[in-house]
């Protein structure tokens, strides 16, 4: 992964933070500044346990899910069947396989997703 130096220097500021001790940590870039690039690396670098990424859109769970395959970690998209399989079958496309997995310990998922009453069991079961 190559991150601009300002991407660098957060990514690390964000692995700083939790040395220290602190349980939430907010990042913040502008539009543009590759936010979902440094949060997949920050994911891909992650170690303790099970995390979910959580996007206001479906199409920014596909973006999300992408960003997660290039960087080869295996995730879980929590969604209606059609979006899981449109993403993976991009990522089929763009990388040669897919690294959505039913059993990942990453999982992404859009907000009105994790709220929806069908959806209930599918985020129990995760965590």
């Amino acid at each position: 992964m190559h991150y601009r130096p300002y991407q660098q220097k957060q990514h690390n500021d964000v692995f700083t933070a939790w040395d220290q001790g602190h349980k939430n940590v907010l990042a913040v870039l502008p539009t543009g500044g590759g936010k979902t690039v440094e949060m997949s690396g920050i994911i891909n670098q992650w170690d303790s346990g099970k995390i979910i990424s959580i996007a206001h859109r479906k199409e920014l769970v596909g973006q999300i899910a992408m960003a997660l395959a290039q960087q080869g970690v295996h995730h879980q998209i929590i969604g209606p069947a059609p979006m899981v399989k449109y993403v993976t079958q991009r990522q089929r496309e763009r990388l040669g396989t897919h690294f959505h997995s039913t059993n990942a310990d990453v999982l992404v998922a859009s907000v009105d997703t994790l709220i929806a009453p069908s959806r209930q069991e599918s985020v129990r079961t995760w965590s």
